[in-house]
Formats: C-alpha cells, structure tokens, sequence
C-alpha cells in the first residue's frame, strides 16, 4: 500500500468522488471510506458528477441502505473541494471521472494507471485486485477498523461484499488473494446481499435488455458481435454485454446506445488477441474517450465530434469497420509458430556489462511478482531458477536461470562500470501478496558481461502483436522500427527491441 488510511487524517474535510455512472463498486467502496473518515470525527460526504443522476433499481437500493451518508450529484464545474477529495474506483483526470479542483487529492483505485492521470498527493492503485472494493477493505482492515460490526446489522460489510460480487462478475473473475480474503471474511447481512441481488434490474430496464439483445449484428468470421440498445442507465449497457460474451462464437462485444448527448459503449473480449482498453481507445479516438480492463472496458464518443468525421454513417457500422480496422492494423507473431525467413538477417550480441537481480533476492520462494516492462507488465513467481535482467536503457525483463548462464559471464570486476545509460525512470518490481515495490538501481543490481551469442532479427513494417514464453497470455507490443529477434539455438525465445536499442545492442555478422 502508498499509503494508510491514518495519513489522510491530518485533513479534516473530505470530499469522496465515485466516478461518472456509479456502479456498485465504487459507491460500496466509497461508502467504506466514508464509514472510516466519520468514524474519526471527520467531515465527510460521498458525490459524483457526469451527465445523470443514479437512475439503475440496485443503485437506488444501495443508496437506500447507505442510509447515514448522503451521495450527492454535483455540478464538476461548480463544485470546490475545500481539503482533500480522494477519487475512488476511477484516478484524477482520468475521462470517467469529471475533474474537480482541490488543494490535495487522493486516488483508491484497482485499474491500470490511466494515460491522463494526473498527479497527486496520495495514491493507492492496486491493479491486480478485481474490485476497489478488495482494496478499501485491506486499506481498513490495515487500520483495524471494525468492519463487520453487527451494532448496523453488518451494513457496511454487506455493502462492501456486493460491491465485489457486482464487480467480479458474481464472485467468477477473483485475481488476487485479497478479492478472496474479502469475500471469505466480511460477516454479510443475507437479508440486505439477498435484496441487493435480486432486485438488480426494474421491469422497465428488463424491457431495455429485451430490447437490446433483439438488436444485434454479428460477424461470424471474426467472432464480433454490436448490439444497439435504447437509451438507459449505462450501467445496463454493462448487463447486456456481460451476458453477450457468454454467448458461444463470441470472442468480442460491443454494445452501445446514442443519445444527442453522448453515445456511449460498453465492451467485453474474451481473446488474448484484443485488449478491451485498446479496443476502446481505437473505438473513440479522434471522437471520445475509452479505456478500461483487460477484458472489460467503456469509452464515450461526443455525436458534435463524430459529425464532423462520419456524418452519414451508423454507429453501428463505424463500429463494425473500426473493430476490422484494430483487428487488421497488426501483425500477430506466437513464440511457438514463428517460422524464420529471408527477411530475417544474422546478429551478434554485443559484450556490454549489464544488470541483473535473482528474484531470491528480493522475495521468499513462490511470490508472485510484476515486472514492468517497457512492452508491457509481466508477472512471474520468485524463485532460483527466475532473475531479472536490467538492459543497458535501464529496461528490465525476466529471464530463466539455464537461459541466463547460456548468455552472460560472471568473470568480471566487480566494479567494473555498467553500460547501463542513465536511467530517467527507476525500475520497480511489485510484491503480488504485500504490494510491497522492489527499487532496482544500481546498487541492488549484480554486474554480467553478455555473451556473444546469435540472433536472428527482423525490423517490423507493421504494428506487431508478439506472444512470448513469458506473456502469452497476452502480448508484447512492437511498433514500426522495432526489431523481432529470434534466438539461434533457441527459435522459440522471441521478444520484440526498440530499433534505436538494438543498433547499440547488437551487430550485424
């Protein structure tokens, strides 16, 4: 954690933003928050801004439960914050979340750090935890705050237990050993869980999902489907794509509805091929803003703005051609697939001293832990057969012990200077089970010469999708000028280099 509950207590007015559209994850995990702020004497209120007032049947419900904290709606523009305003389930200037001015800012939160997030005074991003409300319950359990107090019939635990239930897809997309812990410890009021659960939506939005899912277009070759909904609660349009990617022949959604003020999308994939964050960032470039999960995300696109460029066309045809357009900007390359060709040309790796740390080093045997990449985060388990190199750009990534011994010499000073540039941004290592974050500079790191050892590479043309050993469940990302290298001795360890770092890493035989 980047901070305890217990520092924010030097402010005495606290300002809790949910995001746009509240669903019941930000506004259980918000309510968590309140419950701990008023329980120390302090002035706290829950509100949220956007473009409509909470409108979906299990929403209101909540609010109705959250009897002893008032949720306003507010005016982004209008409203100040006078002290500090944490933003939950969301990150300060981040598109969902409208910008409120405030002297200090706090972020809880449990997704991905947003491009447009914007600096703050305290942080808590946890993006292995499939809810914030995983998050505040560590963050109050950490304080020993009594959360399941039977003295409010186990309110707040219960509210917090629908809140993850909600936004783990009832319970099925647990990802880390917190989700788990708070679903087997929160004591739950079965009367308040069970009112919650079985009254999620009102006849008139069960109408609207009928509506919805007769409504559709499908595209059997690439497994895509677009489903026009009328206009509702947001929220729903993430019912209706929940229950379409479960559908058989399926791998990606897209649902949406239009209104004159905004069109609004909701999508879901399930291929590895398709990061939904990315889907939704093609979807509403130039037009709107998205970004999301992995597998789950939403964006907005402005009509005014989609007028200027696609006057004429459907919105489910802009989305339809958009989708074919992602699928087809890039190359997909698979460690075990990748056949070598005339375009691929002999290199030798450079003898540059470089670092690199044993996982054993900095955490017990079997701990997960993430490895930012600078193609993406890795994660991988400590152990003695793992290290982590460290390039000379300050790039790290993971490496097998048996594949470090075939590539790097130990027979050197040991303070023979690195070939290490200096390094603008300071790589960290993150602990899965303590989030504690590992700092790996100069001083922690070991030195190695590299071997000179053969590869053959490729410069890319194409925006390349590249599934290695270590992320083939998802992908590392090359642009054009980068270079895909496949290994002599080894033609299934592939990895993609920026071109700038090959040329001083590698020379042509």
């Amino acid at each position: 954690m980047d901070f305890k509950l217990s520092d924010l207590l030097v402010h005495d007015d606290i300002v809790i933003q949910c995001h746009n559209i509240p669903d019941a994850d930000t506004l259980a995990a918000a309510y968590g928050l309140y419950r701990f702020f008023t329980h120390h004497e302090k002035n706290a209120q829950i509100i949220y801004a956007g473009t409509s007032p909470i409108s979906k049947a299990n929403m209101k419900l909540m609010l109705s439960f959250m009897k002893d904290a008032y949720v306003e709606f507010v005016n982004a523009e209008e409203f100040v914050s006078s002290d500090l305003l944490i933003v939950v389930d969301a990150q300060y200037g981040a598109s969902n979340v409208d910008y409120i001015e405030s002297p200090y800012v706090a972020i809880v939160d449990h997704h991905q750090p947003d491009r447009n997030k914007k600096d703050v005074d305290y942080e808590c991003i946890l993006s292995s935890y499939g809810s914030c409300c995983s998050v505040v319950y560590q963050l109050l359990v950490n304080e020993n705050f009594p959360i399941n107090d039977d003295s409010d019939e186990n309110v707040l635990a219960s509210i917090l237990y629908y809140g993850l239930y909600m936004d783990t897809s009832e319970f099925s997309e647990l990802r880390h050993p917190a989700d788990k812990d708070a679903r087997d410890e929160l004591k739950v009021n079965n009367e308040i869980f069970m009112t919650l659960q079985n009254n999620n939506l009102s006849l008139q939005e069960m109408k609207i999902i009928g509506d919805a899912l007769s409504n559709y277009y499908y595209d059997e070759t690439n497994r895509f489907a677009v489903i026009e909904s009328p206009q509702c609660d947001p929220n729903i349009l993430g019912v209706v794509s929940d229950f379409v990617i479960r559908v058989a022949g399926i791998d990606c959604c897209v649902v949406f509805f239009s209104s004159d003020e905004l069109i609004k999308l909701s999508i879901r994939t399930i291929a590895k091929e398709i990061r939904a964050s990315d889907l939704a960032r093609e979807l509403t470039s130039l037009v709107g803003n998205g970004g999301g999960h992995l597998h789950k995300a939403g964006g907005n696109i402005v009509p005014s703005e989609y007028q200027k460029l696609y006057a004429g066309k459907s919105v489910a045809e802009y989305l339809r051609e958009r989708y074919c357009h992602f699928l087809n900007s890039c190359d997909l390359v698979y460690y075990n697939k990748l056949k070598r060709t005339d375009e691929f040309k002999l290199y030798s790796k450079r003898r540059l001293v470089v670092g690199y740390v044993p996982t054993l080093d900095i955490a017990t045997d079997g701990t997960e832990l993430i490895v930012r990449t600078f193609e993406g985060d890795v994660t991988i388990k400590a152990s003695s057969e793992c290290y982590i190199m460290i390039g000379i750009e300050g790039e790290p990534y993971p490496i097998t012990r048996s594949k470090f011994s075939n590539k790097y010499d130990l027979d050197i000073p040991i303070d023979a200077p690195f070939d290490i540039h200096d390094q603008q941004y300071r790589n960290k290592v993150t602990n899965l089970t303590t989030y504690e974050r590992y700092m790996i500079t100069s001083e922690v790191m070991h030195r190695c010469r590299a071997r000179s050892y053969r590869v053959y590479a490729k410069k890319l043309t194409k925006p390349t999708k590249v599934f290695t050993r270590w992320k083939y469940d998802s992908y590392m990302y090359g642009d054009v000028g980068d270079v895909l290298v496949m290994v002599e001795n080894d033609p299934e360890d592939i990895y993609v280099v920026k071109g700038d770092l090959f040329a001083r890493t590698y020379q042509k035989v």
